[in-house]
């Protein structure tokens, strides 16, 4: 796990919902991000009326997950062909591009 949809929504200045709402649509484009990218979870959040903790549904996701929701992918055109998630930490945005040559 890299970070939490609450950790993002936190960073970001975004109120929770609205992540869950920004994750469930990339999930709806792409349902395989489900498998690979994004784990749904339960959390415990502050009571507000100073009861128990409230258990609130959450997302835990990994680099490429993250990377996904913070740079705001949500068109249907990224996904097909344009955005290849591999595996954690690289991300592949342009299929064309060449492979990058180290400098001598």
């Amino acid at each position: 796990m890299f970070a939490t949809s609450q950790d993002v929504a936190l960073s970001f200045g975004k109120q929770h919902g609205h992540v869950l709402r920004d994750i469930d649509n990339l999930i709806k484009q792409e349902p395989n991000l489900r498998l690979s990218n994004f784990g749904e979870t339960v959390v415990s959040r502050e009571n507000p009326s100073g009861g128990a903790p409230i258990q609130s549904r959450a997302y835990e996701m990994d680099r490429d997950g993250f990377a996904l929701l913070a740079m705001g992918f949500t068109s249907a055109k990224v996904f097909n062909g344009r955005l290849l998630p591999t595996r954690v930490g690289s991300i592949r945005i342009h299929r064309s591009l060449p492979p990058r040559i180290p400098a001598l």
